[in-house]
């Protein structure tokens, strides 16, 4: 989970980013996944808390998926690949349950981050660890 956590703040920023620099005003998508998942309908500032909650613990605990690719002995750039894989997938698949769009071509650019630096985040996590251990 600290991994994907580093990789929502990787997310989260290169979201700011853009926005910032297209102009695209901050998405309802989350606040989307909060209602279809948790059969709520929040308004005003609820709805905000909801979109921000769904935001960092979907993405935090997508991390869990990097630790399962470490289980069968994925390391490096085969696992950050895969990590985007799984994640990607996931996003996809929730959104198709939902009834939501689907991804646009930015998101495999968010994505891709999220993979990145969820991939780098564990890799430094495990090889810290084991140097503790050892």
């Amino acid at each position: 989970m600290a991994a994907g956590f580093a990789g929502t703040v990787a997310l989260t920023l290169s979201q700011r980013l853009e926005m910032r620099l297209t102009g695209r005003p901050p998405s309802d998508l989350p606040a989307q996944v909060a209602e279809g998942v948790l059969g709520i309908s929040p308004r005003g500032r609820a709805r905000e808390r909801a979109a921000f909650a769904a935001h960092w613990l979907n993405n935090s605990s997508s991390g869990l998926g990097r630790a399962a690719l470490a289980g069968i002995g994925l390391r490096g750039a085969p696992a950050a690949g895969a990590t985007f894989a799984l994640y990607f997938a996931g996003m996809t698949l929730l959104f198709r349950r939902l009834d939501l769009a689907p991804p646009r071509a930015i998101d495999l650019a968010h994505a891709s981050v999220w993979a990145i630096a969820t991939s780098a985040a564990y890799d430094l996590l495990s090889r810290s660890s084991r140097e503790i251990e050892g």
